[in-house]
């Protein structure tokens, strides 16, 4: 009997598609399925493009958020270092450093220099979506989930 019960649970299945805003891919957020029964589940959209694994089988309310995005981009706005500046610093001419001290303040420098360069690419594609699509009552999306699923989103900026 125990062999029998084992491995039972809810069937679920991955979900993959596309998210668009105002006819555009969607540069970063999450998209949740939130089924009738079960846990619910995330996923990373990237570049509008979305792959959710384990989804319980069955219809779920679907909502997309991307207010994480939105708070590192007024985090950005907010530390962005002066223009023309960088994060950092720079070695000082003459100044007596070790090789291994030398080449930990480069990386330092050039890490930073990527999370800059992160941060304006950001706020450069950063659009914010209708408050409603991140309500599972309000949204109005909502997609049964079964085997090999494909759903793509299309929201609007109001």
């Amino acid at each position: 009997m125990v062999f029998a019960a084992a491995g039972c649970g809810p069937a679920t299945s991955d979900v993959s598609g596309s998210v668009t805003l105002d006819g555009k891919p969607l540069s970063e957020g999450t998209i949740v399925f939130i089924p009738a029964k079960g846990v619910a589940v995330s996923a990373e959209v990237k570049d509008g493009k979305y792959s959710a694994v384990k989804v319980p089988n069955g219809e779920a309310k679907v909502t997309v958020d991307n207010n994480a995005v939105k708070v590192l981009v007024d985090q950005a706005k907010k530390f962005s270092p002066p223009r023309g500046g960088t994060a950092g610093g720079k070695i000082p001419k003459g100044a007596e450093m070790s090789p291994e001290a030398k080449a930990a303040l480069e990386k330092q420098q050039q890490q930073a220099a990527e999370a800059a360069k992160h941060s304006k690419e950001v706020i450069a594609k950063y659009r914010p979506i209708a408050d409603k699509f991140k309500d599972p009552e309000k949204s109005g999306l909502k997609f049964t989930v079964g085997s090999g699923s494909t759903y793509d989103v299309q929201l609007t900026s109001r």
